[in-house]
């Protein structure tokens, strides 16, 4: 370095440069000589610095000289340095020149290109040209946090910038770096020193009193003046490299907004749909091809795709065709997947029509990608890309299939944890491995194929056994096109990794299929001469015909569409549901059993039958079966079924409020699911001494996300977690709860209601859940007119649909007809049977009513059975407006905080307070609950009530206190008191989060009477609180906040 330009922001910095640089130059020069062991290579390198200063006041012959000086170069062999303030932005010619040094952010970026510009120019002799840019890194400072200091470090981002705008090639490379890629054959990081200097501790100004004097503010220092070791960091080359290269990245590289391009991707896809479909309208050759295209796809997946999917599917792949062109570019070709064959060969038939004319707008997302991809060559790089994709653009492009089947990405800390345990439990229970020959893997639910490709670069699986493995003993399912495509590159990348091989191989396991369709008889029964799917039908019966040794994965948690609007519905499994009927809800003493219907719960049943008499499961699902009372006979089956289960729970419930949600702590999923999650581990050994064996293991209170996430990488595995002593072995009590087992002095009392066993020692004759309308929209709202209009309005459309089918002649399914915009109504099943069988609604203005829709948030309803989506038995309760009636809302199951109960008089909603269950103090007596349930009776405001309380309740209180005169409703107004009592909540609070309260009896008469009394004035308090006279309170006017800790405090 012979010739160099100095940039400065000022004339008075750049004079100080002249007077200070060379002088602190020749210091540090005769520094490093008089060092007692010279190092003879380091003293070749230092080099002299002569410093000339030049500004706009200079004339130009003095400008002139000085340029010639710096052109002329050192002839001592040291460095002319010429510093300028704002006066050589342009028009200098030294082609020779060997560095700039920016000492200053500039603002212009064009002045910072063409000074990068002059650096880069050829010259003879010339090989390199320097950028030099001191930057200064504060003693103590972690250099990721250093980096952040956006003003000092500003000029580095500015000088990368300037090279990309001359260099294009560069982009890529940064682009490159930020997917893992391995760049420092083009992008070097070099350092100068080997270590930071570190701040001394930081003494107190404040006064010492007792103690030594207050000391002078920290010097820095190479090493500590008092001897106190200190933590070492990373050598700084190390550290420091890796800082900016990930900073780099972020300042530097691309920004790739993906999901801005979903919404267009949607669109066109969408565009795709529509063209399909009028293709298949007019085209008979084009509908008979299609229509054996669908019978092959039908037996590849399952009975249900329909029509609809089947398009949905073909516009897919075409707008993401160019999408995994890319992606596989420098592997194998998509075109070699049997899959993408079958998709391309339908479309190739329709070739005529133009199809893929409609993505031309869709150029610049395939440019996007096409620039992400260019020049990737590490495997690795390509998996986050493609991890990437499908996170912030497949769940965007295409959210309505993405909600029916709950994706999720997994945390890659989760899949470790369960790859390794598996590799243990083979180990322990059966003598064999991952790697070991004829152990058959599958993962059921590949979504991105995270699970295998971990499997394959774990390094469990032996490199002599990779390939075997690899092309023999793995297997993997996906339903969804897209989630297929990202898996094969992601399998594929992490095999060529593993492998070390540099010939792509295609992965053979993989198959587009629905696992919970897989051996059933609905698909054994087709037998068709296969045009599309040929190949993938022969991959898949040899999976089938495989024994499946170990099953692994993140099954999905959806268990339906959130609106019948949405057109999503979850497929159905007959012979799956009766086997969970047979084996999880059969027996069970709940009375709803939605929840066994989860996919993750199929999954559960699936994978016990598919491994059959032995073998190991090991799966990450929501959490909630763990307590449950549906799930009680779930929990039994399992012990029933497994030698030894092992349930690491990572709570996360974020429906959950105050301590109990911080208590549970960050969701392991972040926002793709506000669900409980647990790990499960399931061995099938008949050999096992000891059946049934349930070891558990909490993760613990108040941590974050990120904290769990690292205590499941230390953790490692069950075995590591066994040698901690963190599993706890225990059994279940007689209601098999496996947690957190409820009061068994609970049963002494009466049960408030038992639908199973009605009139058998029940407080209560009936009861109901409150008002499920499924479209709140219109049925709700704070203003009665805007009420009836809203009525008014969807009821029209209603109609006015009713009309358009019958104009349409019928032929298509309802759901497939109707206007789904959620503007103008939200569907239920109910609406398609009537839209089919030509049935219109009217209004009718008593069914206009008050409801408590939320505590102390009185709103009109529409109650009306044909437009609701599920009454109940309130039409015994409440079946006009002048009557009142109180009743009680009493929260059910674990989805509540904690316990609540509120009495009100108006019509109750099912979430007034969380999901609960309403217990009148009155009902009609003249309509049977079966006739309730399936007729619409109309009944006067004259017709009788009688009261709710059961004959046996009262006798149970008349027998506990026989000299007092009790009535239904004094027991009414006692239970009211009894659920609010603290001490009852504390005793029994496991219980009231398992099963329906039951009500104990007072120690004595004028105990009951005190309770009778308290609950009466509570109920009062609570269902006329807009007309009660309000507790005198001292306001004061402060603008501080109150913050009380104790919750108890804003109790109602």
């Amino acid at each position: 370095m012979r010739r160099a330009l100095a940039f400065c922001r000022s004339i008075k910095s750049s004079k100080l440069i002249k007077d200070e640089f060379a002088r602190v130059v020749e210091e540090y020069i005769e520094q490093e000589r008089g060092r007692e062991e010279p190092d003879s290579e380091q003293k070749q390198a230092l080099l002299p610095c002569e410093v000339e200063h030049i500004d706009g006041t200079f004339r130009a012959k003095e400008r002139g000289r000085l340029l010639d000086w710096l052109r002329d170069g050192s002839q001592d062999g040291g460095c002319r340095i010429l510093s300028n303030a704002r006066v050589l932005s342009e028009g200098v010619d030294v082609p020779a020149l060997d560095a700039i040094l920016f000492l200053h952010p500039r603002k212009s970026q064009i002045d910072v290109v063409q000074a990068v510009g002059r650096v880069m120019r050829r010259a003879e002799g010339k090989k390199l040209g320097y950028v030099v840019l001191p930057v200064g890194i504060p003693a103590g400072v972690p250099p990721e946090e250093a980096l952040k200091d956006n003003e000092r470090f500003r000029v580095i981002w500015q000088i990368l910038n300037a090279l990309r705008a001359h260099d294009d090639r560069l982009d890529a490379v940064i682009n490159q770096g930020g997917l893992g890629q391995d760049i420092t054959d083009r992008i070097e990081i070099l350092t100068v020193v080997d270590h930071l200097p570190r701040a001394r501790k930081t003494p107190s100004d404040k006064p010492d009193i007792g103690g030594q004097a207050a000391q002078e503010p920290p010097e820095y220092s190479d090493e500590p003046s008092d001897g106190t070791p200190i933590q070492e960091s990373l050598p700084i080359d190390e550290e420091f490299s890796r800082a900016v290269l990930a900073m780099l990245v972020d300042k530097c590289g691309t920004r790739t907004y993906w999901a801005d391009w979903a919404k267009d991707v949607a669109e066109i896809a969408q565009k795709h749909i529509s063209r399909l479909k009028g293709i298949l309208g007019r085209n008979l050759d084009a509908r008979g091809k299609f229509d054996d295209f669908l019978k092959e796809l039908k037996a590849e997946i399952n009975e249900s795709v329909q029509e609809n999917d089947a398009i949905e599917m073909l516009a897919q792949h075409i707008v993401t065709r160019p999408v995994f062109e890319a992606l596989f570019r420098g592997g194998a070709s998509i075109d070699q997947n049997p899959v993408s064959r079958a998709m391309q060969k339908i479309l190739d038939q329709l070739e005529s029509e133009h199809l893929e004319k409609e993505s031309a707008s869709l150029e610049g997302f395939y440019e996007s990608v096409r620039r992400r991809t260019e020049g990737l060559t590490d495997p690795r790089a390509r998996q986050k890309l493609a991890a990437e994709l499908y996170e912030s653009f497949f769940r965007n492009a295409f959210p309505l299939t993405a909600q029916r089947l709950g994706v999720a990405y997994t945390p890659v800390e989760i899949v470790d944890f369960i790859i390794h345990s598996i590799d243990d439990l083979l180990r322990q229970e059966f003598g064999e491995t991952l790697s070991s020959e004829n152990i058959n893997i599958l993962e059921p639910f590949a979504g991105t194929g995270t699970f295998i490709a971990r499997l394959l670069q774990s390094g469990l699986i032996k490199p002599e056994d990779l390939e075997r493995k690899y092309e023999n003993e793995i297997f993997a399912n996906e339903i969804q096109l897209l989630p297929y495509y990202i898996s094969l590159i992601n399998i594929e990348s992490a095999y060529q990794v593993a492998s070390g091989d540099k010939n792509y191989r295609s992965f053979k396991g993989l198959n587009l299929t629905d696992t919970f369709m897989i051996d059933t008889s609905e698909v054994k029964k087709l037998d068709l001469l296969r045009q599309y799917f040929e190949e993938t039908h022969q991959r898949r019966k040899r999976m089938e015909k495989r024994r499946i040794d170990v099953i692994l994965g993140n099954p999905p948690y959806s268990v339906g569409q959130r609106s019948q609007n949405d057109n999503a519905q979850n497929v159905s499994y007959p012979k799956l549901n009766a086997r969970i009927h047979e084996t999880y809800v059969k027996g069970s003493s709940a009375k709803y059993h939605k929840s066994m219907h989860d996919s993750y719960t199929r999954a559960i049943r699936w994978a016990t039958d598919r491994i059959r008499n032995k073998g190991i499961i090991g799966l990450v699902t929501n959490a909630s079966w763990i307590e449950n009372a549906s799930a009680d006979r779930m929990r039994a089956c399992l012990r029933e079924e497994f030698s030894s289960l092992y349930v690491f729970d990572l709570k996360g419930n974020a429906r959950l409020s105050g301590d109990g949600w911080r208590r549970s702590g960050g969701k392991v999923f972040g926002a793709s699911a506000r669900v409980p999650v647990v790990i499960i581990l399931l061995v099938k050994n008949h050999e096992a001494k000891k059946p049934g064996r349930i070891f558990y293991c909490d993760i613990g209170d108040y941590l974050s996300q990120k904290e769990k996430l690292e205590c499941i990488r230390i953790f490692h595995s069950v075995d590591s977690m066994k040698k901690h002593g963190r599993w706890k072995d225990i059994q279940p009590d007689e209601y098999h709860d496996w947690v957190n087992h409820r009061r068994l002095d609970f049963n002494n009392h009466i049960t408030i209601g038992n639908k199973k066993k009605q009139n058998v020692g029940n407080l209560f004759n009936l009861y109901s859940q409150g008002l499920v309308t499924n479209r709140d929209a219109w049925c709700i709202n704070h203003s009665k007119k805007n009420l009836i209009e809203n009525i008014h309005r969807t009821l029209s459309f209603h109609n006015s649909e009713v009309d358009r089918y019958k104009i349409s002649g019928e032929k298509n399914p309802v759901q497939d007809f109707v206007n789904i915009d959620p503007a103008k109504i939200s569907w239920n099943i109910s609406d398609f049977s009537r839209i089919k069988q030509g049935q219109y609604l009217y209004f009718k203005e008593q069914s206009i009513i008050q409801t408590m829709y939320r505590p102390f948030n009185k709103q009109w309803c529409y109650f009306n059975r044909k437009f609701n989506n599920s009454v109940y038995l309130l039409p015994r309760i409440f079946f006009t407006n002048n009557h009142e009636n109180n009743h009680l809302i009493v929260t059910t199951g674990p989805s509540a905080p904690e316990f609540s109960t509120l009495m009100v008089k108006e019509l109750p909603n099912l979430h007034t307070i969380n999901s609960s269950q309403c217990f009148p103090l009155k009902i009609h007596p003249k309509i049977s609950i079966r006739e309730d349930i399936l007729s619409s009776i109309e009944v006067s405001e004259d017709s009788p009530w009688t009261y709710s309380i059961s004959d046996q309740g009262l006798a149970h209180f008349q027998q506990k206190y026989p000299n007092q005169s009790i009535s239904k409703e004094d027991i009414f107004y006692y239970t009211y008191a009894v659920l609010h009592s603290e001490q009852y909540r504390q005793t029994y609070a496991t219980n009231l989060t398992k099963e329906l309260p039951r009500i104990p009896l007072a120690p004595s008469d004028r105990a009951f009477r005190d309770f009778v009394e308290a609950g009466r004035r509570l109920g009062h308090l609570h269902v006329n609180y807009e007309k009660v006279e309000p507790y005198k309170v001292d306001l004061i006017e402060t603008r501080e906040l109150l913050s009380v800790p104790d919750r108890r405090y804003y109790r109602v």
